[in-house]
């Protein structure tokens, strides 16, 4: 979960009131001026007297937050990891289909060994690559496999028309799956979550 605040941001010469907003891998301030810092753009941060203050290549960012300034710090200098906003814990067993990213499954397998590219019973978590609407079809297949708490990850590509997350929600419901979170899985895709029902799963149907 992200951070918001209300703060005064003093680049260079100019100072205005705004709201800052630190989510997933970047700092935005929303004021008279606007600006986006990426986490790895960086190259030093530190808190004097509630202000936050961020040195970038084209200049600092001073940001006063108040007395939450060293959690914004600290969520800056230490971010979560992917695979930590996916849930994946050490050991869990995982089915990744129709998702060829190596990054991803590098970082997968250091995680887990329990990793197959063919569905499987009572799967944790299952990540499920959909490129177009016509790969949403396969959602019945994986809510079936799925763990009673286990957790469908569809990740698809963003700003396409041919397959919206709207379409993606609504596939998931057909599927007797509710959607409960949503992560920038790339530059490029976006993940998002789908988990039993609770009703269903105490039934256990």
């Amino acid at each position: 979960m992200g951070l918001s605040a209300r703060c005064r941001a003093t680049r260079g010469r100019r100072t205005t009131d705004g709201e800052a907003h630190l989510e997933g891998d970047r700092l935005t301030f929303r004021g008279d001026f606007r600006i986006t810092v990426p986490f790895d753009s960086i190259t030093a941060v530190r808190v004097k007297t509630g202000t936050l203050i961020l040195e970038c290549p084209d200049g600092r960012l001073a940001l006063r937050i108040g007395p939450g300034a060293e959690k914004w710090a600290e969520k800056i200098r230490n971010p979560r990891s992917r695979i930590d906003k996916l849930g994946i814990k050490p050991g869990a067993k995982v089915t990744v289909l129709g998702l060829e990213d190596p990054k991803f499954e590098k970082d997968l397998r250091d995680r887990t060994s329990d990793i197959s590219r063919r569905m499987r019973k009572d799967t944790e978590s299952v990540f499920l690559g959909a490129q177009r609407t016509g790969d949403l079809a396969r959602m019945d297949r994986c809510r079936a496999n799925l763990a009673q708490h286990g957790a469908l990850w569809v990740v698809y590509p963003r700003g396409r028309q041919d397959i919206t997350r709207a379409e993606v929600m609504n596939a998931g419901k057909m599927a007797g799956l509710v959607d409960v979170k949503i992560v920038k899985f790339s530059e490029s895709h976006t993940a998002l979550k789908f988990v039993i029902p609770l009703a269903k799963r105490l039934n256990k149907s």
